[in-house]
């Protein structure tokens, strides 16, 4: 079976691999998967959103620095979150990486962000233009900005 994702206010959709979607189960869902990302991309050619990447006990620095510099990705990222009152937290968390390119890159991209956020639950869903302004701190920013 495919999952398919509409575009919004377009006749074309983009299909998930099955693979991705059990890649993503097997890494997040049960566990606290600590300092793991999956990085998704999208076939253009086959309108299909597969794996670009899959880094375990990684930092959120060292992924930037493997990204493209004129490509968006999706970014999915657990760690773990010591809160300034002691708790450890294990977000999942989704970043958009959106540098510049191509237009209808960009619009395909958004466009099937909302589904993927969707499809796999998350409540947190960063954007980021700039792979050199994903860092922890940045991140930790967000989170404490989005969680007052």
């Amino acid at each position: 079976p495919i999952s398919h994702v509409k575009m919004s206010g377009t006749n074309q959709w983009v299909t998930v691999d099955e693979s991705v979607k059990e890649r993503f189960h097997a890494i997040f869902q049960g566990t606290k998967a600590v300092d793991c990302a999956l990085i998704l991309k999208i076939d253009n050619d086959r309108k299909v959103v597969v794996e670009h990447e899959y880094g375990s006990n990684c930092d959120l620095d060292d992924v930037a620095e493997d990204l493209p510099h004129s490509s968006p990705r999706f970014i999915f990222y657990q760690f773990e979150f010591k809160r300034d009152d002691g708790r450890v937290q294990y977000p999942l968390v989704q970043i958009v990486y959106s540098p510049p390119c191509a237009t209808q890159l960009n619009m395909l991209y958004a466009s099937t962000q909302s589904n993927l956020t969707k499809m796999f639950s998350i409540s947190k869903t960063y954007t980021a233009t700039d792979a050199d302004e994903m860092t922890k701190t940045w991140l930790i920013k967000e989170l404490n900005a989005t969680t007052r």
